[in-house]
This record gives structure tokens, sequence and C-alpha cells, in this order.
């Protein structure tokens, strides 16, 4: 007996677009997406609509999805801060959320991390994750 496989058409099936295997990981991604949206912390919630996914894949080969943010301020809340103050001023000045005017003050403390996409990531996921920092 001899068994005769169209490559061509088993690659397109699996890592395709429109194939289950990339169907599969795209649906997993926005999984998770949605739940690092869900754990991020809320203020105007323009942060949590910042997390997009990305598909690529490489055909016959792998299926890739990633989630990503541009936003510097969901790396300070999953990471935190330290407690810092000015660098070439004797004074950090800043306008707060919410209105109040201008701020003046040497030093601000830190932000604690929410390691809320780390959250995100394990609630969501259906397979064993490791988290690396």
């Amino acid at each position: 007996m001899v068994i005769r496989i169209n490559e061509a058409e088993l690659a397109r099936v699996l890592t395709g677009p429109g194939g289950p295997v990339y169907r599969e990981v795209r649906a997993e991604a926005h999984r998770v997406r949605a739940s690092i949206a869900r754990h991020a912390p809320k203020d105007s919630g323009k942060m949590a609509r910042s997390f997009l996914v990305r598909m690529s894949a490489v055909p016959g080969r792998s299926v890739t999805a990633t989630v990503y943010t541009r936003s510097k301020v969901a790396t300070y809340q999953q990471r935190g801060t330290r407690p810092h103050g000015p660098v070439r001023a004797k004074v950090l000045r800043f306008k707060p959320k919410g209105g109040g005017g201008v701020v003046f003050t040497p030093w601000v403390d830190g932000v604690p991390a929410t390691h809320f996409i780390t959250k995100g990531l394990l609630s969501a996921a259906k397979w064993r994750v490791r988290v690396e920092s």
C-alpha cells in the first residue's frame, strides 16, 4: 500500500489562514487578549483596549499569535515603578488625572506592580505556562 500526502494541501490546512490550526491559535490569542483586558487596572479603560493580536504563519511550519500593546503605561502597571524624583530640576511638575491643577513635588512614590498581564495570561491559557521576568 502506498500513501501519498499532498504536502501543499497539508500545509494549507495546518498553517494557512483558513486552516483549523490557524483559527484555533487566533481564537486562543483573542481569549488571552480579553483576559488581559479584564485584569487591567481600570481608570478610563484606554489601556485595556490598547492590547492587540498579530498573527503570523510560515506555511507548512508554524502559526504564531502575539498579544501586544504599544502603551508604555502598561509596562509601568505590570512591573511597577520605584520611588523617583527629578533628574535635571529641583522638583517634578505634572498634571494629575482628574484635574486639580499642576503639582510640584520633589519626590513621588512608586507604583506597585499589578502583574495584570501575567494574571490575564495564566487565567486564559489552556496549556501549562511558565512566566519569566
